[in-house]
């Protein structure tokens, strides 16, 4: 029984090669073993090429005798990169499976369910950790020689960190799980940390050459400080080659292991088979306010943006970077101002059209409407049987798109407005053309997301990211956003007075011609779109 488990786990693990959810069905064999070697590919190709360029970064530390130090930072990020990795997965397949019930209620020996689920997030985050792992050990046994010695360390110093990651992620997993269980909005939040980690990821990543100079500069001084906390390095120590913490940490490790499962074997029933907390609510009669047609749709089109992580973390993800741009334009404005007066002399009114450019690159990145049509999938026929206009019914996911993206435009360009240092009319140009761009975006979006929208989906992920009309939109955007600014240079240079009156000429028209597209793709809205719908 506890081989079928396991089977049933690595399937979930890796559902998608096995299962072609668009189509319904199990993949052939031969499609199989392609996937699998196109994700191993992947992953060692991706993140392995990052962390063995990392490793030759530190290998100057081998030179300096500071083997220990290498493989503490080393262990450090694989073990960030195996717990983080699979810290989900267990969330989801240990803690709050939804086969939980089925399971318990089949003559199955909850040991077996436990180890399956175990030794599928072992798995998962050993493969997480080994594209850290691996590169760092090899990249040492290039640089610093190898050893039969050598390598027995780095096999038990690898094994050790898979423990270490089990365990990290058993405990992690079971944080998520509780506090999950009680938030009122978990797609939200889950949004939010999402969001939250991949600012910390760009962070990290654009920093990073300079992280690693600064460490290489004082690697004395750290790893003076390091050696003081004996656990680290002997830890450190023990990839070179030395036997006796060899032998102690393999000894403890499995220590640690037996304890897990003591635990979770003791614990796992009673984790899996509780639930949040229930709050009475005590009922209190009251009148509920009418809402116009066009507020009940959008409500329900808000609903099913927030509803879903996959939607507003594929569609929606402009909305915090537009607001990060404008922070970071306001920490990093004085370091602009020799670039702008550069532009003022040379290019008279180029801060100004940069200040437009910024935000609608951002906003550009905003494509709810794009897939909305394509998401009321086999439910259409509610929409459709409604006594609502369908134009009131498109016009409620444009008036989302919009609505959505006018906090962070306007708070984009204002920041703009501040660090460039523009004038009153300036000001309103740039805040008027993203504002524009955010209306046109979302009009456009629908245009395209009205082209034969795919309705028979089996997973939401199809059409909010397998979509052309989603690709379409984003690279549309971005494109318009590059003509508005090459244009600019154009008439810039032509200007031969040098005096920027072209500049405000030029923002003028773009302006006209922006309210001319909106117009006609509203027009097409309440015209042509509203019988393609009722025709799908």
């Amino acid at each position: 029984m506890l081989k079928i488990m396991i089977r049933k786990q690595m399937a979930e693990v890796f559902r998608t090669c096995f299962y072609d959810a668009k189509k319904n069905k199990a993949r052939s064999k031969g499609k199989v073993i392609a996937l699998l070697i196109l994700y191993a590919v992947v992953l060692a190709g991706a993140l392995g090429g990052v962390f063995t360029w990392l490793s030759l970064a530190l290998s100057p530390l081998f030179a300096a005798g500071m083997q220990w130090l290498y493989f503490v930072i080393m262990s450090g990020i694989a073990l960030a990169l195996g717990s983080f990795g699979s810290i989900f997965s267990t969330y989801s397949s240990l803690y709050l499976a939804k086969d939980n019930d089925l399971l318990f209620a089949m003559p199955i020996p909850v040991r077996d369910i436990l180890f399956a689920r175990l030794f599928s997030v072992y798995i998962l985050g050993a493969m997480y950790l080994a594209t850290a792992a691996i590169p760092a050990a090899v990249v040492y046994f290039v640089k610093d020689g190898f050893s039969g010695t050598k390598l027995f360390g780095c096999i038990v110093w690898f094994l050790v960190l898979t423990i270490l990651t089990l365990t990290i992620s058993c405990l992690l997993g079971f944080i998520v799980a509780r506090v999950s269980v009680k938030l009122k909005h978990r797609k939200i939040s889950t949004a939010v940390i999402s969001v939250l980690f991949i600012g910390i990821y760009y962070f990290v990543y654009f920093r990073a050459s300079e992280m690693i100079g600064s460490l290489l500069k004082n690697a004395a001084k750290i790893g003076g400080d390091l050696r003081h906390i004996s656990v680290l390095y002997a830890f450190g120590k023990m990839p070179t080659g030395d036997v006796p913490l060899i032998l102690l940490f393999a000894g403890i490790s499995a220590a640690l292991l037996t304890l897990i499962l003591f635990v979770m074997t003791r614990s796992f029933l009673k984790i899996a088979t509780a639930t949040g907390n229930v709050t009475r609510v005590a009922y209190r009669e009251a009148t509920a306010k009418q809402k116009g047609m066009l507020a009940a749709c959008f409500g329900k089109e808000l609903a099913r943006f927030t509803g879903s992580t996959t939607y507003m973390l594929n569609c929606g993800i402009g909305i915090p970077f537009a607001f990060f741009a404008g922070a970071a334009l306001l920490i990093k404005g004085p370091s602009f101002w020799s670039t702008i007066d550069y532009f003022n002399t040379e290019l008279p009114g180029m801060p100004v059209v940069i200040a437009c450019v910024i935000p609608c690159f951002f906003l550009a990145m905003i494509d709810i409407t794009a897939p909305s049509v394509a998401l009321e999938g086999k439910n259409l026929w509610i929409a459709r049987s409604l006594p609502i206009p369908t134009a009131t019914i498109l016009q409620a996911k444009v008036c989302l798109q919009v609505v959505l993206s006018i906090v962070p435009s306007v708070f984009c360009s204002i920041c703009s407005c501040i660090v460039f240092k523009l004038g009153p009319l300036e000001c309103l140009f740039a805040i008027l053309i993203p504002l524009e761009f955010c209306v046109i975006v979302a009009l456009f979006g629908l245009f395209l997301g009205m082209r034969k929208p795919n309705l028979n989906w089996t997973n939401e992920v199809y059409p909010i990211k397998q979509s052309l009309s989603v690709l379409f939109t984003l690279l549309a955007g971005i494109l318009y956003t590059i003509i508005f600014f090459g244009a600019f240079i154009v008439v810039a240079v032509m200007d031969e007075a040098q005096s920027g009156r072209n500049s405000l000429l030029y923002l003028t028209v773009f302006v006209v011609i922006n309210l001319l597209l909106i117009l006609l793709l509203n027009l097409w809205l309440r015209k042509k779109a509203s019988k393609k719908f009722e025709a799908l």
